[in-house]
Order: C-alpha cells, then sequence, then structure tokens
C-alpha cells in the first residue's frame, strides 16, 4: 500500500504540471475550464434571480469566450503579433457592453446622444440652433420614454439599467422609421464644438447619419451610433498596440477593462479620448525606442496625432511630456529637434486657449461652468477659483490630501469598472471580481518575452511626475468646475478619467528587477475578458430584478 503512494504523487504531480501548462499555452484544460467556469456563473446567476433571459446573455458570453480561445490558438507561434485574440476579444466583449446597458445608462450618455444627433443635422444640412436640435419625431418620442424614462419615476434621480427600461427599449423597437418627420427638440445646452470635437462625434454622428438616411427606426439609431463610435475606439487601440515597441501588453490590458469597454461601448467621446491617448502615446514610444533619426512622414504622424488628441480634454496634455523626452538624435539637427517640440506644444496651447478662452477666465472666479459675463445675472452656487486655491496653499493641500484619502478607493474601483451604469449601487461588482484586475493590470507591467522593452530611469521618473501632476491638476480642475467654495472635499473626480494616463503610470512602474522567463499575456487577456463578461452578465441579472 505504501509502495502506491509515491506512484498516486507522481500522478496527481503529473495532472497538476500539465493543466498549468495547458492554461499557460492554451490546451484543452483551458478551454474546459475557463466556458465550464462562465456556464457555472451563468446557471448560478439564473437560479439566483430567475429570469431566462439571463441564460440567452450567458449564451452569448460562452460564445464570445469560444472564440478567444479558438483565436488564442491562432495566435500561438515563435514571435506570432498577430493579435487575434486580444483584437476578437476586444471586439466582441465591446459589442456585449454596447447591447447589455441600456440606451442612456452609461455615465453623461444622453449629453453625448444630442452632441451626436446635433452633427448628423450639420451633416445632412438641417437647422441648428444653440436652444434646440432638428429631431425626426419617432426619435425625440424614443429620447422621452427611454432616455429620460427616470423622470417619470420620482424615486429615480439618474437613468438606471431595470427590467422597465428593457421593455421600454423593446417596446419602442421599430426596424424603420415610424414617424420621420422633423421637429424641433428644445435642449439644455448648446453643445458647443469646443466642447464636442469632430474627432470625438464624428464617428458616431456618422452612424445616426447613415441611419437617418436608409430609414432605420431610433432603437437601431441609437445602436448604429453606439457601434460608429466603438469601432472608432477599436481601431485606434488596435493601431496603438501594432505600433507600439514598448508596453503592448499594457495597452491591450487597459483597453480591455470593464470601464474602458463601459465607456467605448457607448457615446461617450472617451472612447475617442483614449484611443487618440493610446495610438499618441505608442507614435511617441516608437520614436523614443528608435535607432534613427525619424522621416518626415513619422514627425508628421506625431504632430498630427498630438493636435488631435491634447484639445479632447486639456487635462491630457501632460502625455506630451513624451514628446519632450525624444532624444535630440531623433532628428535632423538638434536645434530641429528644439523647434519641433516647441512648435508642436506651443501650436497645441495657443490652439486650446483659443478653444477654451471663456473656461480659463473664469478659473479666476468663483463662477461655474458659465461664461464669466453670465455670472452677475447667475443665481449658482460659487465654487472653488484657481485664486482662492492658489492664494490658500496649506488649506488648498489639505483639501487634496482629505479628497484623497476619502476617495481613492472609489477612484480605483471605478477606474477599473467595479462601479457600471450611472453608478448604480445595485449593480457595484464584488470584490472577488475587482481585485483581480489590478493584479492582471500589475502582470501587465513587467517584463516579458513578447514585451521585454524597459525605459531607463529618467523617462520612468518623468513619466511618474507627469502622473503625479495630472492626479493634481484633475483634482483642482474638479474644485473649481465642481466644488462649491468651503466644501471639505473635492467633488466630481470619477475613476474613469484616469484611463488614458494609466499606460504612462504602468510603464513607469516597469524595472528590471521583475522578469518573466515565458508569456502569460493569453492568461491575463483571456482572465480580463472572463471577468468583464461576468461583471456585465452579474449587473443585467442583477437588473432584470428591478
Amino acid at each position: 500500500m505504501t509502495e502506491d503512494r509515491p506512484q498516486m504523487a507522481s500522478e496527481q504531480k503529473g495532472f497538476l504540471a500539465r493543466l498549468s501548462r495547458g492554461l499557460i499555452e492554451g490546451g484543452r484544460w483551458k478551454a474546459v475550464l475557463v466556458l465550464l467556469g462562465m456556464l457555472t456563473c451563468g446557471v448560478y446567476l439564473f437560479f439566483r434571480y430567475n429570469s431566462k433571459y439571463t441564460l440567452v446573455v450567458t449564451a452569448l458570453v460562452l460564445g464570445v469566450l469560444a472564440a478567444v480561445l479558438f483565436c488564442q490558438r491562432l495566435d500561438k507561434g515563435e514571435g506570432a503579433r498577430h493579435d487575434f485574440a486580444f483584437i476578437v476579444g476586444l471586439a466582441l466583449s465591446g459589442l456585449v457592453f454596447t447591447f447589455v446597458f441600456a440606451p442612456g445608462t452609461v455615465p453623461d450618455e444622453i449629453y453625448h446622444f444630442n452632441s451626436s444627433y446635433k452633427y448628423s443635422d450639420m451633416i445632412l444640412m438641417q437647422e441648428v440652433s444653440n436652444t434646440s436640435i432638428t429631431m425626426r419625431a419617432c426619435d425625440a418620442e424614443f429620447e422621452d420614454a427611454v432616455l429620460y424614462h427616470y423622470h417619470s419615476d420620482p424615486s429615480l434621480t439618474a437613468p438606471t439599467v431595470n427590467r422597465s427600461l428593457y421593455r421600454t427599449v423593446v417596446q419602442s423597437f421599430a426596424l424603420f422609421a415610424g414617424d420621420a418627420e422633423l421637429v424641433q427638440v428644445p435642449v439644455d445646452s448648446s453643445y458647443a464644438v469646443e466642447a464636442n470635437l469632430p474627432q470625438l462625434k464624428l464617428p458616431s454622428a456618422l452612424g445616426i447619419v447613415l441611419a437617418r438616411i436608409i430609414g432605420l427606426g431610433s432603437v437601431p439609431l441609437f445602436y448604429l451610433g453606439r457601434l460608429f463610435n466603438f469601432a472608432f475606439f477599436v481601431i485606434l487601440v488596435v493601431a496603438a498596440v501594432k505600433i507600439t515597441p514598448i508596453g503592448r501588453n499594457i495597452f491591450k490590458v487597459v483597453s480591455l477593462l470593464p470601464m474602458t469597454l463601459h465607456v467605448a461601448s457607448s457615446y461617450s467621446y472617451d472612447a475617442g479620448t483614449i484611443g487618440l491617448a493610446f495610438l499618441f502615446c505608442a507614435l511617441a514610444l516608437k520614436a523614443m525606442c528608435l535607432e534613427r533619426k525619424l522621416d518626415k512622414r513619422e514627425l508628421a504622424a506625431l504632430a498630427v496625432a498630438a493636435v488631435l488628441m491634447a484639445p479632447c480634454k486639456v487635462i491630457y496634455s501632460f502625455l506630451l511630456v513624451i514628446l519632450m523626452l525624444l532624444p535630440s538624435d531623433r532628428f535632423a539637427t538638434p536645434k530641429s529637434g528644439r523647434l519641433y517640440k516647441f512648435g508642436v506644444i506651443g501650436g497645441i496651447i495657443a490652439f486650446v486657449a483659443l478653444l477654451r478662452i471663456d473656461t480659463f477666465a473664469a478659473m479666476f472666479v468663483n463662477t461655474t461652468s458659465q461664461t464669466v459675463s453670465e455670472v452677475s445675472s447667475s443665481s449658482s452656487p460659487a465654487y472653488y477659483s484657481f485664486t482662492d486655491l492658489v492664494t490658500d496653499p496649506l488649506g488648498t493641500v489639505a483639501l487634496l490630501a482629505r479628497t484623497t484619502d476619502a476617495y481613492a478607493d472609489f477612484y480605483m474601483l471605478s477606474m477599473v469598472g467595479a462601479q457600471l451604469g450611472w453608478f448604480q449601487s445595485t449593480l457595484f461588482a464584488p470584490y472577488y471580481a475587482a481585485l483581480p484586475l489590478f493584479f492582471i493590470l500589475a502582470l501587465s507591467s513587467v517584463r516579458s518575452p513578447e514585451d521585454k522593452e524597459i525605459l531607463p530611469r529618467a523617462p520612468r521618473a518623468a513619466f511618474f511626475g507627469a502622473f503625479a501632476v495630472f492626479y493634481i491638476a484633475l483634482l483642482v480642475e474638479f474644485a473649481i468646475a465642481w466644488t462649491t467654495d468651503g466644501s471639505f472635499l473635492i467633488e466630481g473626480v470619477q475613476g474613469r478619467y484616469f484611463l488614458p494616463m494609466l499606460p504612462l503610470l504602468l510603464l513607469a512602474l516597469r524595472g528590471r528587477t521583475v522578469t518573466l522567463s515565458r508569456s502569460i499575456m493569453p492568461v491575463l487577456e483571456l482572465s480580463e475578458i472572463f471577468i468583464g463578461l461576468f461583471i456585465v452578465l452579474r449587473a443585467f441579472a442583477i437588473a432584470l430584478t428591478l
């Protein structure tokens, strides 16, 4: 009997070795465990929340995971850089987010839908004004019934994902428009171009234009605009991953975060902002890592990416630090390098200043987002001003410290996607789903065979410093824009605002001390997609009970 024990131990050890090797290398054990795990989650949620539609979404999710597993086998091979699994996982996961979250339930989506619709009016040469939008009558009815559904329920203060909303969307569905007569719909915002730049709004607007030309109904129109916006994001991210010589795993993991997919698969201009930030970073990192001089086409592409990215949200101009770190030997002469850097950055500063002159002027008085001329006749509460914060440095430091202490956990959890929907508390993901996402982010920053480059200490220190200054500037911005003068904490900051800067922080944390001997990116990729789909499936199951 005792002689059998070593043999049993050896067999168990062999089984565990095969299992671990299969999980890493893409063998059948990975497919079986992943699909069985998600099926178990779906069946549990079905019995827990008692809705047959949960099983329908579970089947869709299983299809996504099966496609990713299949593509991972296609990606295998020495030096393979096809990234089929990443592209398919990103696209299909985003489609699940697109259709599971009902219209208007992503932060600020109602605003962004109206802004995109206004752009579609301009493209179709319809009447445009600062007080109304020209809409088809059926789209106006859809907006009132679906996007503003919470107005009819006094208990709701923001768009909420629930069974009633899903039912309303289904009842509003029609393949083709019923009443296409144009009407003027009053709005409470002018949707100014400087706050809704063309490079951010044209993709979703083109989706709406196509739907209007074909004569699609309101629900198909809404989702087509979402799909065009998400497709723009996917194109930018895939291009960034292909271009960058360093941090490919980082860009992949950040783009697959549930929060990234949540905003990218909606009308939010965060889709274009994040995508353009990634593309600029990739081009700048490529220029930094090259061992030759940049040609005119590369210089032009980098300048165009910077000009398109920086005005999206001025706060992300801190990414331009990469431009300043380009070695002088990448240019024809050191003088031409200095002229290029200061020319691009100076031009961006001048353009942004001209674009946001009213905003910058308002920073120095106690005001809201109104222009200075409007403040004197307004009864709106006074917010912190830039002058207030500068003249009381100790008080400002204390305000920043208190805010960080109170909200750091919220920033981190909402950054990765534990709080989807319009911060709907009933949909918050459990810690056992959210915390592994931070582990995945950390592992993506570690050197591995397919992503082994490392930056020198000086650029890494500059990246870390840029992120720290960005964080302070972000809090200051929201103190001025959102926080009533004298408040104990700064309000309005959300974790999603950190996503465009996150690759910079992760690259700054990459060192030589820890290096992986083999690639674990397929496991990280699949794990992150699994967690994101589970969070969405769980949110859907819960929403059907509300």
